[in-house]
C-alpha cells in the first residue's frame, strides 16, 4: 500500500485564512478535527493522513487559535468553532463527509452532527470531550485556561527537545 505525503493549503474561511493539510484523490472525504490546548492538525493527524489518503479524500484544517491558522481576537465558544465548521465545509464543497474529533473537537463535531447531519455521512469520535462527566486531567485543563504563561511555557520546553 502506498502512502501519499500530505500537502498545505491555504483556504479562505469566512475572512480567516485558515491552514489545512490534504491528500488522496478519492474515496468518500474525512475532515479530521485536532483537539484542543496546544494542537494542531500536524500534531494530531501527521501520521495518519498518509495511510488514510490511500482509500479516502482528507482534510486536516488547524482551527482558529491553533498551528498555522490565525488567532483572531474574538470568542472561542462550541458555537464559534460549529459555525466554523460549517463554513470549512461550504468551502470545501463537501457533500457528506466522514467526520472525525479529537478531545474537544469530540464535541464540536457531535454538535455539527446534530445539528446539520446533511454533511455527516459518519461520526468518529477519539476521546471526545463533552461526553464524559469531567474531562480527564481537569486540572490541568483548568490551568491551561486560565494561566496563558503555561502555554507559552510549554511550547518554549517543547522547542528546546531535540525530539
Amino acid at each position: 500500500m502506498q502512502q501519499t505525503a500530505f500537502q498545505a493549503v491555504w483556504l479562505n474561511v469566512d475572512g480567516m485564512r485558515i491552514h489545512c493539510l490534504t491528500a488522496g484523490e478519492s474515496g468518500s472525504s474525512i475532515v479530521l478535527l485536532h483537539g484542543a490546548g496546544a494542537d494542531s492538525a500536524t500534531l494530531s493527524w501527521g501520521e495518519v493522513i498518509g495511510p488514510l489518503s490511500s482509500h479516502h479524500r482528507v482534510f486536516a484544517p488547524d482551527l482558529p487559535g491553533y498551528g498555522r491558522s490565525p488567532k483572531p481576537d474574538i470568542q472561542y465558544t462550541m458555537d464559534f468553532y460549529v459555525q466554523f465548521v460549517q463554513q470549512l465545509l461550504d468551502v470545501l464543497q463537501q457533500d457528506q463527509i466522514v467526520l472525525v474529533g479529537l478531545s474537544m473537537e469530540g464535541a464540536i463535531a457531535l454538535a455539527l452532527a446534530l445539528c446539520s447531519p446533511k454533511w455527516v455521512e459518519k461520526l468518529v469520535h477519539v476521546d471526545p470531550y463533552g461526553i464524559q462527566d469531567k474531562v480527564v486531567a481537569h486540572w490541568l485543563s483548568y490551568l491551561y485556561v486560565h494561566l496563558p504563561s503555561l502555554d507559552e511555557l510549554s511550547w518554549w520546553l517543547i522547542g528546546r527537545s531535540r525530539k
